[in-house]
C-alpha cells in the first residue's frame, strides 16, 4: 500500500516519480552547492528531460583542472543513466561480460594486449537481437578516482558496457547535452578537484 507519504519521497510502485524542476534545483542545491549556475542549471535541465536522479548517481558534476590551470566544471552521466535509458528503449539483460577480452579477441580487433587492456560486454532483447559492446584503456593510461576505488579495470568496463547500449539504442536519448563522459578521455585534464 502507497501512502502519502511514500509519494512525497518519489516511489510509486516499482516506478520513480518524473524528476521535477523544484525537486531538481532542490537536490543540485544540496549536492552541488558551489557549482556555477550556469553548469547546475545545465544538471538540472538534463535531469528533468531524461528524468534521471542524481541522488541515484546518474547526474553528477565535476571539477576539475585543465592543462593550462584553468578550473572548469563538467556535467556527466553515470553509467546508471545510460543503463537506464535503454531499459525504457527495450528490455535487454547480459549475455556475456564485462568480462576481460582474451589476447586474441584484442588481437581481432587490432589492439595489442601488452599495450591496452579490452572487455567485452554483449546485450541480449527478448526478441534475441544480440548487442556487443568493446572497450579498451591503455595499460599506463593515467586514470582518475584511484583513491575512491577506481581502477583501469573499471574504465575499460564501462567502456564495453556504454558501447554495447548506445547500440542497444543507437537513435535515441543518448546524445544528452554533457560535457563529457565520467570515463571519456582527459586529455586535457591534470587533476579532478571535486
Amino acid at each position: 500500500q502507497i501512502g502519502p507519504e511514500s509519494r512525497e519521497l518519489g516511489a510509486y510502485g516499482s516506478q520513480a516519480l518524473p524528476m521535477t524542476q523544484s525537486a531538481a534545483e532542490r537536490i543540485a542545491g544540496l549536492l552541488w552547492p558551489n557549482a556555477t549556475p550556469g553548469v547546475r542549471g545545465k544538471a538540472i535541465l538534463i535531469s528533468i528531460q531524461y528524468n534521471l536522479n542524481p541522488l541515484n548517481n546518474e547526474v553528477h558534476i565535476i571539477s576539475f583542472k585543465r592543462m593550462d590551470g584553468t578550473i572548469s566544471e563538467a556535467v556527466v552521466l553515470g553509467i546508471e543513466a545510460n543503463r537506464k535509458m535503454a531499459r525504457r528503449r527495450t528490455p535487454y539483460s547480459y549475455l556475456d561480460g564485462p568480462r576481460p577480452m582474451t589476447s586474441t579477441e584484442m588481437e581481432d580487433m587490432g589492439e595489442d594486449p601488452k599495450e591496452k587492456l579490452g572487455a567485452t560486454c554483449t546485450l541480449v532483447t527478448p526478441q534475441g537481437a544480440h548487442f556487443p559492446g568493446y572497450g579498451f584503456f591503455g595499460r599506463n593510461e593515467i586514470f582518475q578516482g584511484g583513491d575512491k576505488g577506481n581502477s583501469r579495470w573499471n574504465m575499460v568496463a564501462y567502456r564495453a558496457e556504454r558501447n554495447a547500449l548506445k547500440r542497444v539504442m543507437p537513435d535515441a536519448e543518448l546524445h544528452a547535452p554533457v560535457g563529457m563522459v565520467i570515463d571519456g578521455v582527459y586529455a586535457d585534464v591534470t587533476e579532478i578537484i571535486q
